[in-house]
């Protein structure tokens, strides 16, 4: 009789166990969707910041100073976007200027979401003629010089992201001379020709500069070079690697009224994009051999309905202006400056001698 009581006991224990088990699983379920639901109602409502910038003072974080400066620290996604130059929100650094509020503008009310929807009448864009554009370089790499670049394989602090003025220890094929400045990056892809299937070079990110440091009496027997971090624009990590910075990360590239008859193919777009519209990069398999040279125009030529895959029998339309920012032997990175349309991977550009102005 014993028995049987102590097992009904233990069963009755086991079913409790697992029915409390279940409820606190379905609550743990449903409150991050009920959460999920509050802050979207919260991120849709209008503040009003208390001050148009605040600098960042140490132990500040954006959570916190958007909860100080408006009120509402669900809507510190709308303060990110006033604030381009964070790349990572869950890292800002004290005496970083952060704006709550448009520049050249007073604080007023902000929405964190235009609810208003209009179809904006369609015109033909233009290229820019007078303005001159800044962009990140070194995002193409050939396959030559990737095979050469130095990895980053330890370094001295023990934090897992890198900020400036930490030493890393990079294997070199070629040991570089102190003092040489470096761009650091993170590979991304393999590009291979749209067509062809031929390997083009490498996609990568430039994350951040770095200075080759004077080699100590202690440096003499490593085998790796020591390498100083002097900036991080994005995450810098140990297995990242290093190539020497011979264009600066921001240019300035004036476009050009004329350009050689270069008919190319987009290869690629910049980081994980499956179309490109303004502002974006894509990549082409013509560079300086075929005659582009920084400030050369394209224009991205489409034939057909957009709509169909099969051939149609309509006229060629330019559907994009792209702008070379940079020529390597065999390939050219380029801005998108004017769109119809999305850049696709495939597509057809063709050098235009015309002022940039001209309409599509």
């Amino acid at each position: 009789m014993f028995p049987s009581t102590l097992h009904r006991r233990l069963a009755a224990l086991a079913c409790l166990a697992l029915l409390t088990g279940g409820l606190a699983a379905v609550g743990a379920a449903r409150r991050p969707r009920h959460a999920a639901r509050a802050v979207r109602h919260r991120v849709g409502e209008a503040f009003v910041p208390s001050a148009a910038q605040h600098r960042v003072r140490a132990g500040d974080t954006l959570w916190d100073l958007t909860a100080q400066i408006t009120g509402k620290p669900y809507v510190w996604p709308q303060i990110w976007a006033l604030n381009p130059q964070v790349h990572n929100p869950h890292w800002i650094y004290p005496g970083d200027q952060l704006q709550f509020a448009p520049r050249r503008r007073s604080p007023r009310l902000l929405s964190s979401f235009d609810t208003t929807y209009a179809d904006p009448p369609r015109a033909t864009p233009k290229a820019r003629t007078d303005g001159v554009a800044r962009v990140f370089g070194g995002a193409f790499i050939a396959p030559k010089d990737f095979a050469g670049s130095g990895l980053i394989r330890a370094a001295g602090p023990d934090r897992l992201l890198l900020r400036a003025g930490d030493d890393m220890f990079v294997a070199f094929a070629q040991a570089p001379k102190a003092g040489e400045r470096m761009h650091v990056f993170r590979f991304l892809r393999e590009v291979f020709h749209p067509q062809t299937g031929e390997l083009l070079g490498v996609l990568s990110e430039v994350t951040g500069e770095a200075m080759v440091a004077r080699q100590s009496a202690s440096d003499a027997n490593c085998a790796l070079t020591r390498v100083q971090l002097q900036r991080s624009d994005r995450e810098v990590q140990r297995g990242q690697r290093l190539l020497p910075a011979t264009v600066p990360l921001l240019q300035d590239v004036r476009f050009l009224a004329t350009a050689p008859p270069v008919q190319a193919t987009v290869v690629d777009l910049e980081g994980d994009l499956l179309t490109a519209g303004n502002q974006k990069l894509v990549f082409l398999d013509r560079g300086k051999e075929d005659g582009l040279k920084p400030g050369h125009g394209l224009v991205v030529r489409s034939q057909g309905d957009p709509l169909w895959q099969e051939d149609s029998p309509l006229p060629p339309q330019d559907v994009a202006w792209l702008l070379v920012v940079e020529a390597q032997p065999h390939t050219a990175t380029c801005l998108v400056t004017a769109a119809l349309r999305e850049v696709w991977v495939g597509d057809t550009a063709v050098a235009r001698s015309a002022s940039p102005s001209a309409p599509l």
